[in-house]
């Protein structure tokens, strides 16, 4: 059983569950994919769990997109958001994180 679902829908590319080194390859294909159809937008509202690795994808997916828009997270989860206040303190280049 997957630790980690990827939904594409027509606004966002939908994550739920752990996002770690076991979903890394799923979840670099999916960003690759929906920013291909003009997606740009990951909803974290599900993801209970986040390591380095998830950041790293998010990080080298917001860097894929070369500066045509932001790579917009929506709504991170508690856990996601503590994660990214540590390590993104004043934020990072072409991600933007809706709360």
């Amino acid at each position: 059983m997957p630790l980690l679902r990827i939904t594409n829908t027509d606004s966002a590319l939908w994550l739920e569950g752990e996002v770690d080194l076991s979903a890394e390859e799923d979840l670099t294909q999916a960003l690759d994919a929906a920013s291909k159809h003009g997606t740009r937008t990951v909803d974290l509202s599900c993801v209970t769990f986040m390591d380095s690795t998830g950041l790293r994808v998010l990080l080298s997916g917001a860097a894929a997109l070369n500066g045509s828009g932001p790579l917009v997270l929506r709504r991170p989860s508690r856990r996601v958001q503590m994660l990214l206040d540590l390590a993104l303190p004043t934020g990072a280049s072409g991600l933007l994180i809706e709360r």
